[in-house]
């Protein structure tokens, strides 16, 4: 063996040998960058861990005030305390780490695809030696797989998502990451399949985000574009159409405004109109008539309902009748003595 090729094996030997890795020293310092000891950061963690609900509530809404909080976040401490909730229910105990890995989409809280795997990988019933994802295939016949188990006695579970998939769920045409990166949105999809069948009591049945704005609103819907030929028709049958509407409210708003004057007019009529049976012979209530009626009434009631028929007589009888009251409610009273 000559001497270069000694050389060229040390080499080769010396490139296959693991990095040494270089663990921080008691000043906290690791190839030239300061890290926090232990016990600083245990120390930190107990300063900035809240005990009463008003302590949670102070710095929900000082992160909110801050620029690293996201837009759903920014200025809504109410919405950093849920999330911060939700990240503590899934085992993410810190709040920056919540509101950066919880996203709200069409009103619910998901969770980034490497947080969902996170959490999935810290529960105790994650089996490491089990899980594993690839891509087959290119362009049209890619297809994302994924393999998971849940110990002790889960079985290894395999889920799948191809771009026939996804042009089934008309994903393809969609914006946004479909186009740029569709093998990470494969991959997404059948980590997000397999990790919410497999662990659905740590997960807690939220979706992962990336499949979330995919099924909203908020992942964007096609939008029709006008026809280039044909606009003016268009616009013109378009105003046709308004003024035929506004042609049917303006006569169906007269067609109410007349109907109103109708009954207005005869509602008046028949509060004026006498009753049948408070006229003497031939309807008409004179004079006579009304003094008749209170001569005999034997009651204040009926003596009301008397007297109420003077608006009909004349102005000129109406000392008549008055006079025909009185002597009658003096009648009254002397028999109620």
């Amino acid at each position: 063996m000559t001497t270069d090729t000694q050389t060229a094996e040390a080499v080769q030997q010396q490139n296959l040998q693991e990095p040494e890795f270089h663990a921080p020293t008691e000043t906290g310092t690791a190839s030239g960058v300061e890290l926090a000891t232990n016990e600083v950061r245990n120390q930190f963690m107990q300063a900035m861990t809240p005990r009463t609900f008003d302590d949670v509530w102070r710095m929900s809404d000082m992160i909110a005030q801050s620029d690293l909080a996201p837009k759903d976040y920014k200025g809504k401490p109410g919405n950093v305390m849920i999330a911060w909730q939700t990240g503590v229910e899934l085992g993410i105990t810190s709040p920056l780490q919540a509101i950066q890995n919880i996203a709200v989409i069409n009103g619910r809280p998901t969770i980034w695809g490497d947080m969902m795997l996170a959490i999935c990988r810290a529960a105790p019933a994650w089996s490491e030696a089990d899980f594993a994802e690839w891509i087959e295939g290119e362009g049209a016949q890619m297809v994302a797989h994924c393999t998971v188990r849940r110990r002790p006695n889960g079985n290894v579970a395999h889920y799948t998502f191809s771009m026939a998939d996804a042009k089934d769920a008309g994903l393809l045409g969609k914006q946004g990451p479909w186009q740029q990166y569709p093998k990470r949105m494969l991959q997404m999809r059948a980590r997000g399949f397999a990790l919410r069948d497999t662990f659905t009591p740590e997960l807690k049945g939220i979706r992962m985000a990336e499949e979330e704005r995919d099924i909203t609103p908020e992942a964007g819907q096609p939008v029709q574009q006008a026809p280039a030929n044909g606009g003016q028709q268009q616009r013109a049958g378009t105003a046709s159409r308004v003024g035929d509407k506004l042609a049917q409210r303006r006569q169906k708003s007269q067609q109410r405004r007349q109907a109103q004057e109708v009954y207005e007019t005869t509602a008046e009529t028949k509060a004026d109109a006498p009753s049948s049976e408070g006229a003497g012979p031939g309807g008409e209530i004179t004079c006579a008539y009304v003094c008749e009626q209170i001569k005999k009434a034997t009651t204040r009631d009926e003596m009301a309902e008397a007297i109420d028929l003077a608006r009909h007589v004349p102005e000129s009888d109406h000392g008549v009748v008055n006079e025909a009251y009185k002597a009658r409610l003096a009648e009254l009273k002397t028999s109620a003595q």
